[in-house]
């Protein structure tokens, strides 16, 4: 038999926040900062290394491919093996990979370098969001927690696409240079993150469960089996398959609609502006909407976060079409500011309900968010195509397809909200439950 839950080692206050620093700055340098980096640079690598323009489809090709199939893999690792160990060996194997990046010449090797990159991604980001259950307790600093992480992505891909044209002048206009500088930064994180990161076991984990007490209660296919079992789950990771599907697939549309389309007859620089407006608020949003609810909701803070949430992503539905059917530039960026204001909430919370379901917490958390993300990144594949796909035809409206396709963020929504009734019955039955054995 496994012992009962262990007793939380006494790291100090700071190391929490030390832990997660190490996931921000791990986000940040790899999957914004350095992703982006190479998005913005395909065309010069490209011109560089004389590949042709099939060439550069196919290699851009594989970051994606990479991460989409091992996500859930990635989840189950975190959930089975020391946390510290697997995540300094991930960062370690990350740092040359990026390096590697600015060795390599040919079409494949290039292939095979991006699909690396993309698998050790999807190792590692469940590792990262599971570090928020293992440290941080419940309420407005496990949402403040998981706002940072969000906001590490987008902070990352900012910096890019403002700094990389100076950083490259800076060194003499080479690329192969620039991913070699970040890989060895990735390498030094590692050094840093041995030295100073500390493991819980998953029975330490701050925010726990009187569900998950015993090493028996954790396991592979028990944390698989256990998770399925659990509707609100799969309301949570539904809902958030649609919001993300319609993120990444409306705005790939966004730019080619608002350009197309006479009404709007707009640049590539001109789409880039509005949608800004969305990365920067959001990008604060996610990390002051929980301290913003902690500090004038604190009472009942789960519910009215949960509640704020939920009025966000309707929000969201009703002023994504408003804004785009507007065909007016100051209407449209005054729309992307408040929709990023919105996201700050709306984004983040079926991933947080999702890690503060008693049956997943801190120990299952890994193997939770790892199918998250997996269906997260099925549905923007699938959604993304399904609205190319819709633009097509002579008689096509795209403006009017747009529209129809942001009403798709009231999915999140509604499945939020019958989850939280699904688990007031689960509580009204726990409670009746236990009436008769107190009564004894």
């Amino acid at each position: 038999m496994g012992s009962i839950s262990a007793p939380k080692p006494a790291y100090g206050s700071k190391m929490k926040f030390l832990m997660l620093f190490f996931m921000c700055l791990y986000i940040y340098l790899t999957n914004g900062f350095a992703v982006t980096a190479f998005n913005v640079l395909l065309q010069t690598i490209t011109t560089d290394l004389g590949w042709t323009a099939t060439d550069r489809a196919f290699v851009s090709s594989a970051f994606p491919t990479g991460m989409v199939w091992f996500m859930l893999i990635g989840g189950i690792m975190a959930d089975r093996f020391n946390l510290k160990r697997l995540m300094g060996g991930l960062l370690i194997l990350l740092g040359a990979v990026m390096i590697l990046r600015g060795v390599v010449t040919g079409v494949w090797p290039y292939y095979f370098v991006m699909f690396g990159f993309g698998i050790l991604m999807a190792l590692s980001l469940p590792i990262a969001n599971k570090v928020i259950p293992m440290w941080f307790g419940g309420g407005k600093y496990f949402a403040v927690a998981a706002g940072f992480i969000s906001s590490s992505n987008p902070l990352g891909q900012i910096t890019a696409n403002l700094f990389i044209v100076p950083i490259l002048g800076f060194l003499g206009g080479s690329w192969q240079l620039l991913f070699i500088l970040q890989g060895i930064l990735v390498l030094v994180l590692a050094l840093f993150f041995f030295i100073f990161a500390k493991n819980r076991t998953n029975l330490e984990a701050e925010f726990g469960s009187e569900l998950i007490t015993t090493k028996e209660d954790i396991g592979l296919w028990k944390n698989i089996k256990e998770i399925a079992k659990v509707p609100q789950a799969w309301l949570f990771m539904i809902g958030n398959f649609f919001t993300l599907g319609i993120v990444f697939g409306g705005s790939t549309q966004f730019y080619t609609v608002v350009q197309v389309v006479p009404e709007w007859s707009l640049t590539m620089a001109d789409a880039g502006y509005i949608t800004s407006f969305n990365n920067f608020s959001s990008m604060i949003m996610y990390t002051v909407a929980p301290l913003l609810i902690g500090r004038f909701l604190a009472k009942s803070y789960e519910r009215n976060y949960r509640w704020i949430a939920i009025i966000a992503g309707v929000l969201c539905a009703i002023l994504f079409p408003i804004g785009i059917g507007s065909y007016n530039m100051t209407v449209i960026c005054v729309v992307y500011f408040i929709t990023g204001l919105l996201f700050g909430p709306f984004i983040p919370a079926p991933k947080i309900l999702l890690m503060k379901l008693k049956q997943i917490s801190g120990p299952r958390a890994g193997t939770a968010v790892g199918m998250y993300f997996t269906l997260e990144r099925i549905g923007q594949t699938v959604i993304g195509t399904i609205i190319a796909m819709s633009m097509v035809g002579e008689n096509t409206d795209p403006v009017g397809t747009l529209q129809i396709v942001y009403l798709f963020y009231l999915v999140s929504p509604i499945t939020m909200t019958i989850a939280y009734f699904l688990e007031k019955r689960d509580k009204k039955k726990e409670a009746a439950q236990a009436a008769p054995a107190a009564a004894e």
